[in-house]
């Protein structure tokens, strides 16, 4: 329509962009836009500079509201990602969504986020779960040609109208196939003086089967899974330098430290502590440098104990690590429900590994200064990925023990 601001997001302004192209070729559009492209300070990074980002994230807040109050049309009714973005300027625009003042200042009451439906999946998630209260929300899946397009859509009454026959649409002008592969959501409209019209309520519904898989699944254990990445950084001023020095042992990157850094931490809690180690080197069939195959190795670390047990695995090609805690509820004492310091419920047993994580990461940080401190030609630095809680035990466990109600909470050996 013609009031409406569609804003496009683009990657580099040398590059193609699909969706500024698509809308450039219609003849007379109906509506405004405009194109946000990557900011000239993040084309040529490649790794996330928190400075750089930030300066970008003000420039690109500046742009939309630039847009929404200088424009006689006001705000923005589309929002769409083109493939060509970078991840980094995904970020940032996630960032500027997430606040809600931005919603309520530059989103129109009927609106639609579109996004290529594998890089911008997370974004359009996200966006759905800050406005799931909104009337008329959806999100669909649509696949064109080889392309598949995610959207979600806001207060739009006639959304599957209007899909449908967009679809159609494409479909004939491209001559190509345009298919629907997922819809969810929507409200049906309820005349309430329909003397036909019934409500339903939760007692209508036969809910015996998720009461009984609620109450009869017994946790046995806490799962904790930790993705992070132990970066190797060479100074600047000693890239330049060729000259050889004598090749010495780099300790981070041993099984002797990281054993030493999982029994400070375990220690607190456990006494009979374990540890199995394996290494691995991998052959590139292709390169017969032994120089090479180094590069490609590891090892993985392991221990046993009374109350859980402990992996850790580190690629020291690229210094990912993985590190996979489990935690039994097998004893009075872990099972007991206590209050953690931010006055949470929990277990004994969620509150070991909280522990743990807190002396593992105070004992890699003091480790990892003293290195830096000592080490003049590069530098080591710790980045959290990713946290998966799970828990682990019998009959379809979905929940943590203390998330249960305390009339269900049953020892796990009973």
């Amino acid at each position: 329509e013609e009031e409406d601001i569609v804003v496009i997001l683009c990657g580099n302004p040398n590059e193609f962009c699909v969706g500024r192209e698509t809308i450039l070729s219609l003849s007379s559009p109906s509506f405004s836009f405009e194109t946000l492209w990557t900011c000239p300070n993040l084309i040529t990074s490649s790794n996330d500079d928190i400075n750089k980002m930030f300066s970008c994230e003000i420039n690109i807040w500046e742009k939309l509201q630039e847009i929404t109050t200088t424009t006689k049309h006001g705000k923005i009714k589309a929002f769409l990602l083109d493939e060509s973005a970078s991840n980094n300027m995904i970020k940032i625009v996630d960032r500027i969504w997430r606040n809600p003042l931005n919603r309520k200042a530059w989103l129109a009451q009927q609106f639609t986020f579109l996004a290529p439906f594998t890089d911008g999946r997370h974004f359009l998630e996200l966006r759905r779960r800050e406005i799931v209260n909104y009337p008329h929300l959806y999100r669909a899946q649509v696949r064109i040609s080889d392309i598949e397009l995610g959207i979600v859509s806001g207060d739009d009454e006639f959304f599957y109208r209007r899909l449908v026959n967009t679809t159609q649409s494409i479909q004939t002008q491209l001559e190509d196939i345009v298919q629907i592969q997922n819809v969810e959501g929507g409200v049906q409209h309820i005349n309430p003086h329909d003397p036909n019209a019934k409500w339903y309520l939760e007692s209508d519904f036969d809910m015996s089967k998720g009461k009984h898989q609620y109450e009869t699944q017994r946790p046995l254990a806490e799962q904790r899974i930790y993705q992070l990445q132990l970066v190797k950084v060479m100074h600047e001023k000693k890239r330049k330098k060729k000259k050889k020095k004598k090749k010495k042992v780099d300790t981070m990157m041993t099984s002797k430290f990281w054993r030493g850094s999982l029994k400070a931490a375990l220690s607190n809690h456990h006494t009979d502590i374990t540890f199995h180690t394996t290494r691995w080197k991998t052959k590139n069939k292709n390169d017969n440098q032994k120089k090479d195959e180094k590069k490609h190795s590891g090892f993985v670390l392991s221990t046993i104990t009374s109350q859980g047990n402990a992996v850790l695995t580190l690629d020291t090609a690229n210094g990912n690590m993985d590190l996979n805690i489990l935690t039994y509820y097998d004893t009075t004492d872990n099972m007991s429900i206590t209050f953690d310091k931010n006055n949470t419920l929990t277990t004994q047993a969620t509150i070991m590994i909280d522990d743990f994580w807190d002396t593992w990461n105070q004992y890699l940080e003091k480790k990892i200064n003293e290195h830096n401190k000592a080490e003049h030609d590069f530098y080591y630095t710790l980045q959290f990925k990713s946290r998966q809680i799970l828990p682990r035990g019998i009959d379809k466990v979905v929940n943590l023990y203390q998330d249960l109600p305390y009339h269900i909470q049953k020892k796990p050996n009973n």
